[in-house]
C-alpha cells in the first residue's frame, strides 16, 4: 500500500461502476427536463404571475427569481435550485459516510490501517475520492446541459452560466459531504454520520426558506449554505467575485475544516 494515491485509486476502481450509473442518470435527469422548457415557455405568462402571487422567500427558494419563462429561472427552478443538489448530496452522503464509519463497521478499515500506511493519508485519499465522484457527476450533467441546451432553447445564458451553477452545486455537496465524512471519520458510527449530513443540508434548506418568510430570521440566512449558493445567481450572472467567495470557497472550507476536525479524531481513536 505504499504506491503513490494507491487508497484513492483503489476507492475510484471499486466505485466506478455506481458513478457511471450516476452519470448516466443526472445526465439523462438533466437533459429530460431541459426538453421541457419548450412548452414551459409557451405559458410563461400564466406560470410568472403564480409566481408573482407567492412570497417573495418561497420564490426564491424555489429559484424563480429570474422569471419561470426565462433560460436562467427555469433551469434554476427545475434542476439546480433543488433536483441535481438533492441528487448530488445523497451522493455525497453515502460515500462519505462509507469512506471511513462505513469501512470500519464492515471490517475492511482496520485491514488498510494495518498496511504501511498512516490514517492522515487514508482520510485524505478518501475524501478525494468522495470530492472527484461528486464533481465527476456535476460535470457530467453540465456537459449534458451545454450540448442539448440550444436544442431546446435555453441558450440564452452567459457563457459560463452552467459551468458557474455546476461548480456552486458541488461546493454545496461538499460542505454536506465533508460535515458527514468528518462526523464519521470521529465516531467511526455511519449511522449518525449519515444523519448528521442529513440534517445539515435538510435544517439549513428550511433554515434558508424560512428566513425568507419571517423578518426575525433575516439575518440567519447567511448560516445556510443554500442562501450561498442560490443567493449568488450563477446562472444569471455567471462566474462572478461572489459568486466564487460565498458560492465556493465558503461552503468547500467548512467542508474541509469539518472533515479535519474528524481526522484528528480517527488519528487518536480506537478503530474497531
Amino acid at each position: 500500500m505504499t504506491g503513490r494515491l494507491l487508497v484513492l485509486r483503489q476507492m475510484l476502481r471499486d466505485r466506478r461502476r455506481s458513478a457511471l450509473w450516476w452519470c448516466v442518470g443526472v445526465a439523462v435527469m438533466s437533459v429530460t427536463l431541459a426538453a421541457a422548457y419548450p412548452s414551459v415557455r409557451d405559458s410563461a405568462a400564466e406560470l410568472d404571475d403564480y409566481m408573482d402571487s407567492l412570497p417573495d422567500g418561497l420564490v426564491e427558494l424555489f429559484g424563480g427569481s429570474a422569471g419561470i419563462g426565462t433560460p436562467a429561472g427555469y433551469l434554476s427552478s427545475e434542476i439546480y435550485a433543488n433536483v441535481l443538489p438533492v441528487l448530488l448530496i445523497v451522493l455525497g452522503i453515502g460515500a462519505a459516510a462509507w469512506s471511513i464509519a462505513g469501512a470500519e463497521a464492515d471490517g475492511t478499515l482496520e485491514m488498510l490501517l494495518a498496511s504501511p500506511v498512516s490514517r492522515t493519508r487514508v482520510a485524505a485519499e478518501r475524501l478525494t475520492g468522495v470530492a472527484v465522484l461528486t464533481l465527476a457527476v456535476t460535470t457530467v450533467g453540465s456537459v449534458a446541459l451545454a450540448a442539448t441546451a440550444p436544442l431546446f432553447g435555453l441558450d440564452a445564458l452567459p457563457g459560463d452560466a452552467l459551468w458557474a451553477a455546476g461548480m456552486a452545486v458541488w461546493a454545496l455537496t461538499m460542505c454536506v459531504a465533508g460535515t458527514t465524512f468528518g462526523v464519521g471519520a470521529a465516531t467511526g458510527s455511519r449511522g449518525r454520520a449519515i444523519a448528521v449530513g442529513s440534517a445539515l443540508a435538510a435544517g439549513t434548506y428550511v433554515l434558508y426558506g424560512l428566513a425568507g418568510l419571517v423578518d426575525a430570521l433575516q439575518p440567519l440566512r447567511w448560516l445556510s449554505p443554500w442562501f450561498w449558493f442560490l443567493d449568488t445567481q450563477p446562472l444569471v450572472d455567471g462566474f462572478t467575485a461572489r459568486l466564487v467567495l460565498e458560492g465556493v470557497l465558503v461552503p468547500t472550507a467548512v467542508g474541509a475544516v469539518v472533515a479535519s476536525a474528524g481526522v484528528l479524531r480517527l488519528r487518536v481513536r480506537d478503530v474497531l
